[in-house]
């Protein structure tokens, strides 16, 4: 079964990573990478789960493989995610392209993730890091699906609705 919320920033870099822009999904603070550009560290700051149909059940449909019934079942997730924005001393105008980047792909792409709101904090020194720093929330929906065959007792497949498999 999958991590829901690993494959949910998983996917956050990926997107990120396909317009050029360095991205990670955490970092020890005593493993910093050398950075020399802006990059954007990922993470949920908080989530909401909530049924997206009565228990979940979303209806049937037939396996054409094995001819047998299987069962559709799903979740609207609401999620807070921060981006906090690094770059080296001296470099604010990188934070500035790199949350301009940030913008345009909450906002153009739909793919698995729907965003409804992109906020930006100040950009400052950080003292841990030694770069500077500009805490980002992001706002998005994520939409669950799993199946069950008639066999089964447990949900499988789990997908992001909206991703290409």
């Amino acid at each position: 079964m999958m991590n829901l919320f690993t494959e949910l920033t998983d996917r956050l870099v990926e997107q990120l990573e396909e317009m050029g822009i360095a991205a990670l999904r955490a970092w020890e603070r005593d493993r910093l990478p050398r950075l020399e550009g802006a990059a954007a560290v990922l993470g949920i700051r908080q989530s909401r789960s909530r049924d997206a149909a009565l228990w979940h059940y979303l209806g049937n449909s037939v396996d054409e493989a094995t001819g047998g019934t299987v069962e559709r079942y799903g979740k609207q997730v609401a999620l807070e995610l921060y981006a906090d924005l690094y770059a080296p001393m001296g470099q604010v105008e990188a934070i500035d392209d790199l949350f301009c980047q940030m913008e345009t792909l909450c906002f153009t792409r739909q793919d698995g993730l729907r965003f409804s709101q992109l906020q930006r904090g100040e950009t400052a020194a950080d003292s841990a890091s030694g770069y500077l720093k500009c805490r980002c929330t992001l706002l998005c929906t994520a939409y669950i699906l799993a199946s069950r065959r008639e066999e089964d007792a447990m949900l499988t497949d789990f997908i992001l609705k909206g991703v290409v498999q």
